[in-house]
């Protein structure tokens, strides 16, 4: 078990002023502009993207790929049964409605038969699907989608137009895992090997392989969905992110998709744009509750009142981040109208330490006096890994508790050390990674026997509202359970959440009208996509 924390937590493991006194204002000339055309807009559109596909990649098989750029290039030829919008909020795409039994854990979604196969092979049927979850259940741990395993215990067809998906329990928040591509059963997949061409469903298709570097793809004529205006996609191959932003630089190509934290410089030139949306990656602290000191949560509150999440953002992460005081992610709709409770206020720090009962007795500036008037220095000993990153925000973390007189012995550990730390317990204040899907269940992090609960946080209340959540039928009832949860977390402190991690898409600036990114998505709204021949 611990060996599986730990890798979830690696893989897991950012005035004009003007002294003189301002002339007249001529009086202006109005100009009025007349949009060109619609055939003249269209002769400045390009018709064929180019992207980048970088870094090694073990294999291209829509169900074995576990790269995010390699998820992406083939969401450009598969969809799934739901897919969430930019809000996040869950929107039909090959399975057109779905209800539930009373139970909530039977499930029937109605498929879009209108979808067709590329390739002729005919339109989307349920064996489709059950064709699908056969494979994915064949291969097992070694793709991506095992965990789907877990929570759908059995699945067959209903009729000729649907499929029933039964749920290890009440499934709403469960739909959110129904993201894996669909694969046609007539198309030749295998557990271990896809055919050249991959026939899917989606807006692009293979078309062919100019070299062994690269792959042709062009749009879908019998998508079910309006077109999109790029009639082609060229997919280049690159060994490193360093290789893919030089030919960006170069006008090589037009889209690179990246997790670096040196982006910025794209920022300030002319040949290209950064979009910047939400990763799962959320960066915490976890509480060693063992530790006496830390079972106060007015101690608690106060370490997380004294940290200044913005700032550790901005010098460990180049402000590559989005603050969070919970683990509920800022692109979730279950985080709208929501406001942060944690912002930097020392001086709150300062008024919760004191009613802790600590003391600083010689006015040094660090705690010295137990609440029992003994004398003892209040040190916490924070772990952090042996990374550029984690060192930064573990250095700014041990000033910004200082700053309040908690004493901090900060350990930057190798990774074996860091190891050991979380099997020993030897910390603290653990500084840790954590990749958190899309399903909004925070039992793994907040449970009582959850996998990534470091801290051995156990309370009843709070497991009380996890199931809530966990068997919602309807977002309206997980929103509410949501809500509790989040007010019980703000309040006890079992954790302190400080920001998730945003990955960036670097883009021409041939490219307009990107609106929506997703973690392993790229191109999640390329039909929105307009390309131009040359800069506007």
């Amino acid at each position: 078990m611990i060996r599986r924390v730990f890798c979830l937590i690696l893989c897991l493991a950012f005035m004009l002023s003007a002294c003189a006194s301002p002339a007249a204002a001529p009086q202006a000339t109005p100009i009025i502009s007349t949009p060109p055309p619609a055939e003249s807009m269209e002769a400045l559109q390009s018709k064929k993207l180019t992207v980048s596909l970088c870094g090694e990649t073990a294999a291209l098989h829509p169900l074995l790929s576990r790269e995010k750029n390699a998820r992406s290039v083939l969401g450009l030829i598969f969809e799934s049964l739901l897919e969430t919008d930019a809000l996040g909020d869950l929107q039909p795409c090959l399975a057109s409605s779905w209800s539930h039994d009373s139970t909530g854990r039977i499930w029937t979604f109605r498929l879009r038969t209108q979808a067709v196969w590329q390739s002729a092979l005919g339109t989307l049927s349920p064996e489709d699907v059950i064709f699908t979850l056969d494979l994915i259940r064949e291969i097992g741990n070694d793709g991506p989608y095992a965990y789907l395993l877990d929570e759908i215990s059995s699945w067959k067809a209903v009729g000729d137009d649907s499929v029933e998906l039964v749920f290890s329990h009440t499934a709403f928040s469960s739909l959110y895992l129904l993201d894996f591509p669909i694969l046609p059963a007539a198309g030749g997949y295998t557990a271990d090997n896809a055919p050249m061409l991959m026939p899917g469903s989606g807006p692009y298709q293979i078309q062919d392989f100019p070299a062994d570097d690269q792959i042709l793809l062009e749009r879908n004529k019998d998508w079910w969905k309006l077109p999109p205006s790029i009639e082609q996609i060229q997919v280049n191959f690159y060994p490193s992110l360093e290789a893919a932003t030089s030919a960006l630089s170069l006008r090589q190509v037009d889209v690179v998709e990246t997790s670096s934290l040196t982006t910025d410089q794209y920022k300030y030139g002319n040949n290209a744009t950064v979009f910047e949306y939400n990763s799962p990656e959320l960066e915490c602290i976890y509480l060693n509750l063992n530790t006496y000191v830390l079972q106060n949560r007015y101690l608690r509150q106060a370490i997380s009142y004294a940290l200044n999440r913005s700032g550790i953002a901005e010098t460990a992460f180049i402000r590559h981040a989005v603050v969070v005081d919970t683990p509920v992610s800022p692109s979730s709709p279950l985080s709208r109208g929501t406001a942060m409770k944690y912002v930097y206020d020392p001086e709150e720090a300062g008024r919760l330490i004191s009613r802790t009962g600590w003391k600083d007795s010689d006015g040094d500036g660090i705690l010295d006096t137990t609440p029992s008037g003994a004398w003892q220095v209040l040190t916490l000993r924070l772990a952090a890994m042996d990374s550029p990153q984690q060192e930064e925000a573990a250095s700014a973390i041990s000033q910004q508790l200082r700053a309040v007189g908690i004493d901090v012995d900060l350990q930057i550990l190798s990774r074996d050390e860091y190891k050991k730390a979380i099997e020993e317990r030897s910390f603290d204040l653990l500084l840790a990674s954590v990749y958190l899907d899309n399903v909004p269940d925070y039992t793994k992090l907040l449970g009582s026997d959850g996998a990534l609960n470091l801290s051995r946080w156990s309370d009843e209340t709070t497991d009380g509202y996890l199931a809530a959540a966990r068997n919602a039928l309807t977002m309206d009832e997980l929103s509410a359970a949501t809500a509790e949860i989040r007010t019980v977390f703000l309040d006890t402190q079992p954790m302190i959440c400080l920001f998730y991690r945003t990955h960036s898409l670097l883009l021409s600036s041939r490219i307009e009208g990107v609106s929506c990114v997703r973690d392993g998505d790229a191109y999640c709204d390329i039909a929105s996509w307009t390309l131009y021949h040359s800069e506007q």
